[in-house]
């Protein structure tokens, strides 16, 4: 599994990316990683998982359940999974119910970034060729 955590928007929206085989240990791990990375005092953080690369997930949901109370205390903003995949959409969508996070489903990142830019009205403008790029956007 590659995984990459990065902030879009610097303590606003938060990018994850997941390619390949994901284990569930893996999985836990990328969820503490953004844990971390999510200040304990911010409590309106956006985040993007673009699953559009796995090819498989976690066979094992039960440690999944473990990271739900981190993910319940941090970053309390959007969560905006990008994937075409029927079950990985049911499956994420199940986690992110018991997360009590506010989610959405894409088939693409530009529609996500068009739904968080209606959602929040406060970010500046969002591109998805920007996000692929790898560039972090200015948040002026």
């Amino acid at each position: 599994m590659s995984t990459q955590v990065r902030w879009l928007i610097e303590g606003r929206i938060l990018y994850v990316k997941l390619s390949g085989t994901v284990t569930s240990e893996e999985f836990v791990e990328t969820a503490s990683t953004i844990t971390a990375i999510i200040p304990e005092d911010d409590d309106y953080v956006h985040m993007i998982a673009d699953m559009r690369a796995m090819s498989e997930f976690p066979k094992q949901i039960q440690p999944l359940t473990a990271v739900i109370p981190q993910l319940q205390q941090r970053g309390s903003g959007w969560l905006l999974l990008v994937t075409q995949n029927a079950f990985f959409r049911f499956l994420a969508t199940t986690i992110a119910a018991m997360a009590s996070r506010h989610m959405r489903v894409f088939d693409n990142p530009q529609a996500a970034l068009d739904y968080l830019q209606q959602a929040d009205s406060t970010l500046p403008p969002l591109d998805a060729d920007t996000i692929l790029s790898g560039e972090e956007i200015s948040d002026n």
